[in-house]
């Protein structure tokens, strides 16, 4: 079935789309290199003429390399300022995909999804970065009505990892790659440094693919022991961690914190590659409110140095009971006013 686009090109000029061709063309090279002897293909909305306040895509084009052995490299054209100098990035988005057969059509969405959210919002996801999806990355970009014909998957986060530089007569574009993680996999990468995670993550699998129906890295008993390493090493650079149902109150001669069951021995993980390097963490309930935050700063000697309706601010040594027998059974944490 071939589907007809029908749109008024408007008469303002500064309404189209400019895309420098020298900078497509050291793209396009650089995108043939990741599977040398394969033809570039692009997946171009029709559009592309215009530019993205006009109502055009967020990108220009979509590009893609496949080579028979079922393996597909994916590249976005324009959100670096050197295709379309109307763009504030220096950067595009690649995806390397195994897949059987064709090209498949969920990468190609999942990228301009992303690529959206960049241009859109003005915010870059940067190399350590993870955005959430909320299901199946290869199911997300699509209308709800159309996600049961495309594949699914365990993975539900994004995660961008840096690349290499590609020169173009325009200026040089980083090319930042794109990974799939699931659940588990981003309670991996939350406990410790993402620039350390991407390390392991590269030495598991130098290419950065991603295959819908591959196996968890968090069932890799070497994976994880490598991450746990790095937490002992260097702790963790995420400073939130959301926890369903914590809340806290104040009696008015005591706080009590509740932290949920099943919660216990994530938040311990979190806490320990936090409070030692010197770093607090924020933990939150997954909507905000009173009751709803507690700010976990490192110390000596247990304390409340600040609370205000939201946020309970709590000093906490590492080696406290408080830390020290959190499992995943329920737990109440009960400080009263002037107790150490």
């Amino acid at each position: 079935m071939v589907q007809s686009f029908q749109f008024e090109i408007p008469g303002d000029p500064r309404a189209l789309r400019t895309i420098h061709d020298d900078a497509v063309a050291a793209l396009d090279a650089a995108l043939a290199s990741a599977l040398p002897g394969c033809e570039v293909m692009h997946a171009i909305d029709p559009r592309r003429i215009l530019n993205f306040a006009s109502g055009g895509p967020p990108v220009w084009s979509v590009g893609v390399v496949s080579h028979p052995s079922g393996v597909h490299q994916f590249l976005t054209y324009g959100l670096s300022r050197a295709l379309d100098p109307a763009q504030p990035f220096d950067f595009e988005l690649t995806m390397r995909v195994r897949s059987p057969g064709a090209a498949p059509m969920w990468p190609t969405l999942l990228l301009r999804s992303i690529a959206r959210y960049h241009v859109s919002s003005g915010r870059p996801i940067r190399p350590g970065e993870f955005m959430e999806l909320g299901g199946p990355i290869s199911q997300m970009p699509v209308r709800p009505e159309e996600r049961s014909a495309m594949p699914t998957t365990r993975m539900d986060t994004v995660l961008v990892v840096a690349g290499a530089s590609v020169p173009t007569p325009r200026g040089a574009v980083e090319i930042r790659n794109v990974v799939g993680l699931d659940a588990r996999e981003r309670e991996l990468l939350e406990s410790c440094r993402a620039q350390g995670f991407c390390d392991e993550l590269r030495r598991a699998d130098p290419a950065l693919s991603v295959a819908l129906d591959s196996p968890s890295l968090a069932d890799d008993p070497r994976f994880c022991a490598a991450i746990a390493d790095a937490a002992a090493r260097d702790g963790s650079d995420c400073g939130s961690f959301c926890v369903p149902g914590l809340r806290w109150s104040d009696s008015g001669s005591a706080y009590e914190i509740h932290v949920p069951a099943g919660a216990g021995a994530k938040l311990k993980r979190r806490l320990s590659s936090r409070l030692p390097f010197g770093r607090g963490l924020l933990v939150h309930s997954e909507a905000p409110g009173p009751g709803t935050e507690l700010l976990v700063l490192p110390g000596d000697d247990l304390g409340v140095p600040e609370a205000d309706p939201t946020r309970l601010v709590l000093q906490l040594p590492l080696d406290s009971p408080h830390v020290t027998f959190l499992a995943d059974d329920p737990a109440v944490w009960t400080l009263r006013y002037g107790a150490g």
